[in-house]
C-alpha cells in the first residue's frame, strides 16, 4: 500500500473539515516464518499495542468495512467538508486507494482484521 495515497486521502478528507480527523498510515514489520500475526502486530506499531478480535477476512470484507467509513459525509456538528468529499479530485483518490487496497490483497497470503485496544499510534 503507498503511503502517498493514504496521505493524500487524509489530507483530502481533513482540508476544511469540522471536528473530524482521518489518519491512514501503512506499517510494516520484517516477516519471519513462524512469527505469529499478533507478533507482527507488535513489531509494527510498538510493543505496548494491545489488539483484539483478530480474525481472518477476505477482500470484500475489508473493502465492505473500508467503503462507508471513508466515505463518512458526517452531520451537522462533525465531518468533512461536503464539497471535498464530493469534488472529483476525491473521487480520483477513492478510485485509487480502492485499487491500491485490492492490489495488496491479491498479493497478500493472508488479511486479518483486528482492532487495538490499548496504544494505538494515532
Amino acid at each position: 500500500m503507498n503511503q502517498d495515497t493514504l496521505s493524500k486521502v487524509a489530507d483530502t478528507l481533513n482540508k476544511d473539515g469540522w471536528n473530524y480527523t482521518v489518519f491512514l498510515r501503512t506499517f510494516t514489520a520484517p516477516f519471519s516464518l513462524g512469527t505469529s500475526s499478533e507478533q507482527l502486530i507488535r513489531n509494527a506499531l510498538g510493543t505496548n499495542v494491545t489488539i483484539a478480535g483478530l480474525k481472518q477476512v477476505s477482500l470484500s470484507e475489508v473493502l465492505s468495512e473500508i467503503e462507508p467509513s471513508i466515505s463518512y459525509a458526517g452531520d451537522r456538528s462533525a465531518g468533512p467538508d461536503s464539497e471535498v468529499i464530493e469534488s472529483k479530485e476525491f473521487s480520483e483518490l477513492l478510485s485509487n486507494f480502492f485499487a491500491e487496497i485490492s492490489i495488496a490483497a491479491k498479493m497478500a497470503t493472508l488479511i486479518e482484521k483486528f482492532s487495538i485496544d490499548k496504544g494505538h499510534p494515532a
